[in-house]
């Protein structure tokens, strides 16, 4: 039997473009799995929620935070938010308290933050401090800010020091927490801290770029230091260290502290 022939002879250049056009198609098909596989993903309820809000849908975003509510702890406080606030719902105290409540035990850190500072206010310290705490072990910057002025309050002077530090020592940043998708929530955050930190005549004018509740409590854990530090030991029994003080206002002041220069004067620091 004769063998059989075949006209094709495989050169070195039609080997180079078998390679070639080899890679070509597995490219081809990597590029197609992972488009599709990116059209699949979609965002969370809690980021469509958020991205409603800031649209201006609250009736979207309402719908959004229901639906995520039951898996996802950052939804079912932004539900809680949205019934404390009439956010796309008529408001109901009951109801927020209730999800609050349910998203802390999830275990949600500025759920927890928002927990405690309501038992907080309602004079039950103790419990308030208690999820307060497990709050700025998850590392959230509004609740160890909040833990410093308690610790000071306590006489706790080397605590508020210690998380003052941790808070001032952060970057401004353009990141939002909940709270942040809505406005009331942060004017009316920042008209407290604001008056809380007022000297004498004096009330304090910061600049931010991106005033968010996190910028803001960075910003004022740089203040509450120049101050701790400008009062000496007759106030807080922190020894006073004028150069510390000057210090953190000046890095207040490239933060947005407009008045650092009349402050430290006010403060008695040259």
């Amino acid at each position: 039997m004769t063998a059989r022939t075949t006209s094709f002879q495989a050169t070195p250049l039609t080997r180079v473009k078998h390679v070639f056009y080899s890679f070509l198609a597995f490219f081809a098909m990597i590029m197609t799995v992972t488009f599709f596989s990116g059209c699949g993903s979609e965002q969370s309820e809690y980021e469509q929620g958020t991205a409603s809000l800031e649209n201006g849908d609250y009736s979207a975003a309402f719908k959004h935070f229901t639906r995520g509510a039951d898996s996802d702890a950052k939804a079912k406080l932004m539900l809680s938010l949205c019934y404390r606030t009439g956010i796309g719902v008529v408001e109901d105290v009951g109801k927020a308290d209730q999800l609050l409540e349910e998203a802390a035990v999830a275990g949600d850190e500025y759920a927890l933050c928002c927990y405690a500072f309501d038992f907080l206010t309602q004079d039950e310290e103790e419990k308030g401090m208690r999820y307060l705490k497990r709050s700025v072990d998850k590392g959230c910057i509004l609740a160890q800010m909040i833990y410093a002025v308690f610790s000071l309050a306590d006489d706790r002077a080397g605590d508020a020091l210690k998380y003052y530090e941790i808070v001032a020592d952060q970057p401004l940043t353009d990141r939002k927490t909940p709270f942040d998708y809505i406005p009331e929530l942060t004017e009316e955050f920042s008209e407290e801290i604001f008056e809380s930190l007022s000297f004498g005549d004096m009330t304090l004018n910061l600049k931010l770029e991106n005033p968010s509740i996190t910028n803001i409590s960075i910003v004022v854990s740089q203040i509450s230091l120049g101050m701790l530090y400008a009062a000496g030991e007759d106030t807080f029994g922190i020894k006073r260290d004028e150069a510390k003080a000057k210090e953190w206002i000046k890095r207040a002041e490239k933060n947005g502290f407009a008045k650092a220069d009349e402050f430290l004067k006010k403060l008695g620091v040259d």
